[in-house]
């Protein structure tokens, strides 16, 4: 004799894990929008995050911090709520087009000092010119010192 498997089972399990999954996600906040500047203005941060990470703080730092070869401009220590930035995080960084010297701007990209790593990390970067802005997306790695660097 045959034994035959009992399908409502499974499509009873199947539809209690969409409804909870359903309610979850229309019952949860969504993420809350942060955006900082600098004080000089020329770092501009913004994203989505949990709510209790607040605040998203932008300062400029003292030359000497973790110095860079090939740095323009100034280091600003980026955090948010004293944490690293997660992964997503659209960071615009202004140039100054004199502190290039010869170099073209398309060699600019942000760099994110990963204290894990002790090493500044070059993010992929779009350059706009005629802005004198870098514009790169957090990685989510364990940094709170960024800057724009001179890449090869």
């Amino acid at each position: 004799m045959k034994r035959r498997a009992k399908p409502i089972a499974g499509v009873g399990a199947m539809l209690v894990a969409l409804f909870a999954c359903t309610w979850f996600v229309l019952t949860s906040s969504p993420p809350d929008r942060f955006s900082a500047a600098s004080a000089d203005g020329n770092v501009l941060v913004s994203g989505a995050a949990a709510a209790s990470l607040a605040p998203l703080v932008v300062t400029e730092r003292d030359e000497s911090v973790q110095p860079l070869v090939g740095r323009v401009g100034s280091v600003y220590e980026i955090s948010l709520g004293g944490l690293a930035l997660p992964r997503g995080f659209l960071l615009v960084v202004s140039y100054d087009p004199s502190s290039l010297g010869s170099t073209a701007p398309n060699h600019l990209a942000i760099e994110a000092f990963d204290r894990a790593r002790n090493a500044w990390t070059a993010l992929p970067s779009v350059v706009d010119p005629s802005a004198h802005t870098v514009t790169a997306t957090s990685s989510g790695t364990n940094a709170t010192l960024w800057t724009i660097g001179i890449g090869p």
